[in-house]
């Protein structure tokens, strides 16, 4: 089996972020973990994609009778016994906890066949922003063939105010900046760039500060406080 597939990466690592992976072929998954970051990447990102699903789901209180088997296996008495007290605390529920674990299982598999599957990233530059003290804020990968521009912050929060950070290219041709986008303070974005970016001969990235919503000018507007060098990779 070819685990460097990407939809195979896709399908495998949706089933193992939704638990639905077991046995012999969780742990040699698990295994490939330890050494592929792109088999990773794709389990961060269907973590990302169904671990908020599980706020929607109101909870489901146990049937009495589940209630009553369980404290009589804690040694508090037969069931005769605490019937009572199980009803007092108005647990006579109808009994929907099996049908409901069979339709969030259900719904679970729908989502991961029908989301999109996410597309391989393959990183031909890279630079990695570090303030003052040399301590690294952001990771930053470039994927040329699809066109995409990955931001992962690393040890940076937000300002604390409407203001934000930007990223911008500096032309290796001495014009101006161009705009990346904004830098994240919480989860990696992936962004799509366009393909009139000339990386290979740009002369780096700067970070500026800007008001809520980035630059109004297409242009920096405020204190450029990072810079860095762009790595090519892979022979890019």
């Amino acid at each position: 089996m070819n685990y460097q597939h990407p939809e195979l990466q896709a399908s495998l690592a949706g089933e193992y972020v939704m638990g639905t992976l077991h046995g012999r072929a969780r742990q040699r998954f698990e295994h490939l973990l330890e050494e592929d970051a792109r088999l990773r990447e794709q389990v961060r990102y269907w973590q990302q994609r169904l671990h908020p699903l599980t706020d929607r789901i109101a909870p489901i209180v146990p049937p009495i009778s589940i209630w009553q088997q369980i404290a009589v296996r804690v040694g508090m008495g037969d069931e005769r016994e605490h019937r009572s007290w199980i009803q007092r605390l108005g647990l006579n529920i109808p009994t929907l906890w099996p049908a409901a674990g069979v339709c969030l299982l259900v719904i679970a598999i729908a989502v991961v066949m029908l989301l999109p599957r996410p597309v391989a990233f393959d990183v031909d530059y890279s630079a990695s922003i570090h303030n003052e003290q040399q301590q690294r804020l952001w990771d930053i990968a470039v994927d040329i063939q699809h066109q995409q521009l990955r931001l992962s912050p690393v040890a940076i929060t937000s300002r604390g105010d409407t203001s934000v950070y930007e990223l911008w290219l500096l032309p290796g041709d001495g014009t101006a900046p161009q705009s990346l986008g904004l830098l994240p303070t919480n989860d990696t974005v992936v962004i799509a760039l366009s393909a009139s970016i000339a990386w290979a001969t740009a002369n780096g990235l700067a970070v500026s500060i800007e008001p809520a919503g980035g630059s109004p000018t297409g242009l920096p507007t405020g204190p450029v406080v990072y810079q860095a060098a762009i790595t090519a990779v892979n022979g890019s």
